[in-house]
């Protein structure tokens, strides 16, 4: 039996050899292949192929949405280049050299956004050096294709200079400036207050904010109607961290359409982060809404937008300038004036509001909100908005109100009592001339005086503390 079993193992491995020859026949003519395609492959990524190194087309990176970011994106482009240069590499240089095209054909459209950073008047010079760029990009990528070492260095050097000009315009990664210009384009690489008005920065970016604003229940007018307001960051991501900014973390100023109407309410922060506001609308028609709300380490952001109250519209109310600069407000007289008089679009403008009552200068009012007054002013238009805060006596480098001196120096406890009255000032820089209201708010024994006052901002004019140069400020626009 044990020979038997023998035999027969024998006879069936010499039966089996030819089967498993063939087996391995196919399984080498299987490696062979995959080996040649790796290779094809290879071969392809280091030519013209569509491969990872190749001249097809490379996975397309997110387009560059401000003048800061498609510098940065050009600056990454110019270093792999230069590697590739310095590799032997030209092969690798296409892809690089298409994305600096396609970025560097858009520059001069971003540097003239809202916010770029960069100057009006050096636009043209943005202009002029990315066509350079783009140029220099095109021939690299004709004569790197030819595998012409030489003149592809030369047209990087070229690129280099073009690139230079171009990035010297562009603002840090993170540049914070004051959202009322008090120090005109002065820019910060980081978060922090004004050292003038002691607002708190704003990230200079193209990129905006939104609000959802959604009633839970019809609206009526003269009937509360709740609302809920939902943030989203530019990526459409739900924003719900707000830093405390005057005591509120949402401040919501309403106007009608015609501003004869205004309110300043201040919504409660849900735990969802959302929030949440009961708003009465007196009449029917058009109302707008400006958000004004500051994420960490953004500042200041402002979103308009609009609700419409049903019904028949009330025909609007002129808006017609202030001749007087005296009214008479709940028992306050209160008078409105400009430093320097006539108040000229472009130039740094200081508004005072002189109160007193019953013939008293009144002196004992009391911080609203943070401050000893509060100023919001809005273009007829309803394009421009701007939310300022008073500059109280001696205000120097401290971040408080109480004129940075600290607590036990006599002198800054004497310019803090000054700075309760009777004059409040305020700082305002208006970018285009026109009608604009204005609301100021103050405090004075509990109450709430709301103070409205139409002025008209006159074209620009060169003036010893103003600035004539057009397109120095940025207009405050909420598409």
């Amino acid at each position: 039996m044990k020979t038997c079993c023998k035999k027969a193992g024998m006879t069936r491995t010499k039966k089996g050899s030819g089967g498993r020859a063939l087996y391995v026949a196919a399984f080498v003519a299987v490696v062979v292949a995959v080996l040649l395609v790796v290779q094809a492959t290879a071969t392809a990524q280091e030519g013209h192929g569509h491969g990872k190194e190749g001249h097809g087309h490379p996975q397309q990176a997110a387009e560059p949405r401000t003048f800061a970011e498609a510098v940065a994106s050009v600056r990454g482009m110019m270093v792999k280049i230069e590697e590739a240069l310095k590799a032997g590499k030209l092969a690798a240089i296409h892809k690089h050299c298409e994305v600096v095209s396609g970025v560097g054909k858009n520059l001069s459209k971003l540097a003239l956004a809202e916010n770029s950073g960069v100057l009006r008047e050096k636009v043209k010079d943005v202009n002029l050096a990315s066509k350079d760029l783009v140029a220099a990009s095109d021939a690299l990528h004709e004569v790197s294709d030819k595998g012409d070492a030489a003149r592809s260095k030369a047209e990087f050097e070229k690129m280099r200079t073009a690139f230079a000009t171009v990035s010297q315009f562009a603002p840090s990664a993170e540049s914070f400036m004051c959202p009322l210009r008090c120090e005109g384009t002065k820019a910060y690489p980081a978060p922090g207050k004004c050292p003038v008005c002691k607002m708190t920065l704003k990230r200079m970016t193209a990129e905006r904010f939104s609000v959802d604003v959604r009633p839970s229940t019809e609206i009526k007018h003269g009937a509360p109607a709740d609302v809920t307001f939902a943030f989203k960051d530019p990526k459409g991501a739900p924003v719900k961290m707000f830093e405390v900014v005057h005591e509120k973390q949402l401040h919501l100023l309403v106007v009608s359409s015609d501003l004869s109407w205004y309110a300043h309410e201040h919504p409660a922060l849900q735990a969802d982060g959302t929030f949440k506001a009961s708003l009465s609308f007196p009449d029917p028609g058009r109302y707008i809404l400006f958000s004004d709300f500051t994420p960490p380490g953004v500042g200041q952001q402002v979103v308009k937008t609009e609700l419409t109250v049903p019904g028949a519209p009330k025909s609007p109310a002129p808006l017609l300038v202030d001749t007087s600069q005296a009214k008479m407000i709940d028992g306050y007289n209160v008078r409105f004036s400009a430093e320097d008089g006539a108040i000229h679009a472009g130039q740094e403008a200081e508004l005072v509001f002189s109160i007193s009552r019953e013939g008293k200068p009144v002196t004992d009012l009391e911080p609203y909100l943070g401050a000893m007054g509060h100023l919001v002013l809005i273009s007829q238009d309803l394009e421009s908005f701007v939310h300022s805060h008073s500059r109280e006596q001696g205000q120097g480098d401290g971040d408080g109100h109480d004129g940075g001196r600290g607590h036990g120096d006599e002198h800054g406890e004497r310019e803090k009592a000054e700075g309760r009255g009777p004059d409040i000032r305020f700082h305002a820089l208006f970018e285009e001339p026109g009608i604009y209201k204005g609301w100021g708010q103050f405090q004075h024994r509990g109450k709430v005086l709301t103070v409205p006052y139409v002025m008209e901002v006159k074209t620009g004019e060169a003036g010893e503390h103003g600035h004539d140069e057009k397109g120095l400020h940025e207009k405050e626009k909420h598409d």
